[in-house]
């Protein structure tokens, strides 16, 4: 492959952002526009998550390394190799979940992170070689490509609004590493504070991924358990992409703005 790159990091949630920027480094090099460069980055870590969470046994001493490789093959696609020491699993012949399936029927958000690496990437391919599982990614590069601003550490802030209402306003990334400190805050609100009619403001989420929505689904089915509910507003296009490719969108009540929602009521 031309402009190859490597990296070798130890198998822990804490180390996937920055796996994911040395992709995102790649594919920004490669002429992805910021659509793909975005799949691409969720795509990967959908792949380490699983990886770490499902592939790590709890006792291991991480002695055997996660490794990217990235470059540009010969059919002018932006291809990511990973390739990892757990037991063999080729997650192509894992059944899709059901993006048409109500919220409130699904047991768990689970099967969401393979999916999205399916939907997300133009081709995927996976080996068992050498005793390693291998999976190979690839992103057809576009003709033109737009510039990144670099994504930021998850942000939360939180006020009382009207009737009821409690905003949450998030920035930055949720995903795996975020995920657990935003359910904490979704779970306060909601439990220790009673704020049921709750507002989430995604204004400045620049990136979500599996863990990221799991944290969301039970804060919404904890407020439903209440009489109450989660609303969210101000989605980007691209995490709305999200939303819609799994059905969310039909299941979340979403607005373009706090104040279209509290208009809405649609808790009543």
């Amino acid at each position: 492959m031309q402009h190859e790159r490597h990296l070798s990091f130890k198998p822990q949630l804490e180390n996937i952002p920055s796996a994911t920027e040395f992709v995102v480094e790649g594919a920004i090099a490669a002429g992805l526009d910021e659509r793909e460069v975005y799949h691409c980055q969720l795509a990967v870590d959908e792949a380490c998550t699983n990886i770490i969470q499902y592939g790590v046994p709890a006792d291991a001493d991480h002695s055997q390394p996660i490794e990217i490789v990235t470059g540009i093959d010969d059919k002018n696609a932006y291809v990511i190799i990973i390739t990892d020491s757990t037991p063999a699993f080729n997650p192509l012949e894992h059944d899709d979940p059901n993006p048409k399936a109500k919220l409130e029927d699904r047991d768990q958000v689970g099967g969401w992170g393979i999916y999205f690496i399916k939907k997300l990437m133009d081709a995927v391919d996976y080996r068992y070689v050498d005793g390693k599982n291998r999976l190979t990614l690839h992103k057809f590069i576009p003709q033109t490509s737009e510039s990144r601003h670099p994504d930021r550490d998850i942000y939360i802030a939180s006020r009382a609004l009207e009737k009821n209402y409690w905003q949450i306003d998030l920035a930055g990334r949720l995903d795996s590493k975020n995920s657990g400190t935003l359910e904490e805050i979704l779970t306060e609100a909601l439990v220790d504070q009673e704020h049921y009619r709750l507002i989430v403001n995604m204004d400045g989420v620049e990136y979500i991924s599996s863990s990221g929505l799991k944290a969301l689904v039970a804060a919404w089915r904890l407020a439903r358990d209440h009489g109450g509910d989660v609303l969210l507003t101000n989605l980007q296009h691209r995490i709305m992409e999200i939303f819609d490719m799994i059905g969310f969108d039909m299941m979340f009540n979403i607005y373009e703005t706090p104040a279209d929602a509290i208009d809405a009521d649609p808790i009543g």
